[in-house]
């Protein structure tokens, strides 16, 4: 089970290395481009994982129909996306700017949603769709109040406490990508452990930091695609589609 998440975060993050399970790794050509039509929608078609999130990154919007199929093949989101290829065809979508799958992910990650629905739609969803739509969210994230403080882990991730301060600090660096955050890096080193100690300061203020250099350059960050703008955001529509997909409402979050 660990080889298969191991994998999924190869195809999610485009990290530079390989998994274990060969079914599912695939390396950067493969998330970057698509073979040529009709070949890539068949792939997309036949629900290849890596053909889906490379039809996400390619930014052309061509491929929207086909993913909206695959989205379609299963009804009922789960909210891992290492359970079908549904889910990772809602991330490429709203890597694509498509409205609805923007809003079912930001949607995911509000604490209406259960504790391990929220904790892949942060770390992983967030991590994979960037633009202005996922910094902004996991900026919002950075406050230090009980709600970002709250953990998620579950099952046997109970020994390792994920909240969404920290699984924002994290992915934030990855969002931004290496030509936008290395003067923060510079100024404030990453909230891993040991690290704020190059740059001689607490994990508390290495989060306030990277938070303050966010919001002092929205003018810069705010037209990265997807931007989020479009998403038709409100606790009616988001309790309907939790309500809907039923596996992801907290039970005791006031819905009946």
């Amino acid at each position: 089970m660990k080889a298969c998440h191991s994998a999924i975060l190869v195809i999610l993050m485009a990290v530079c290395c390989r998994a274990r399970d060969s079914t599912l790794a695939c390396d950067n050509d493969a998330l970057r481009n698509l073979p040529g039509d009709p070949t890539a929608v068949d792939l997309i078609s036949r629900g290849e994982l890596c053909a889906i999130a490379a039809a996400g990154n390619s930014k052309d919007p061509k491929y929207i129909f086909d993913l909206k199929r695959v989205k379609k093949s299963n009804r009922e989101l789960s909210g891992d996306y290492h359970a079908n290829s549904a889910e990772v065809a809602q991330m490429a979508l709203a890597k694509l700017g498509v409205e609805e799958d923007l809003f079912e992910i930001e949607c995911e990650i509000q604490p209406k949603a259960k504790k391990e629905v929220r904790l892949y739609a942060i770390r992983d969803k967030l991590a994979y769709v960037g633009g202005w739509f996922a910094i902004h969210l996991a900026t919002e994230m950075l406050a230090d109040n009980d709600q970002n403080k709250e953990n998620l882990s579950w099952s046997d991730d109970y020994r390792v406490e994920w909240h969404p301060r920290k699984l924002a600090i994290i992915i934030l660096p990855a969002i931004l990508g290496p030509e936008l955050n290395s003067e923060p890096r510079d100024r404030f080193g990453l909230a891993e452990p040991g690290f704020e100690k190059f740059k001689k300061l607490t994990e508390e203020q290495v989060i306030d930091g990277w938070h303050s250099w966010i919001l002092n350059h929205e003018g810069l960050l705010n037209g990265l695609e997807p931007t989020g703008e479009a998403v038709r955001y409100s606790e009616e529509r988001c309790t309907k589609y939790l309500r809907g997909q039923k596996a992801l409402v907290q039970s005791g979050s006031g819905n009946p």
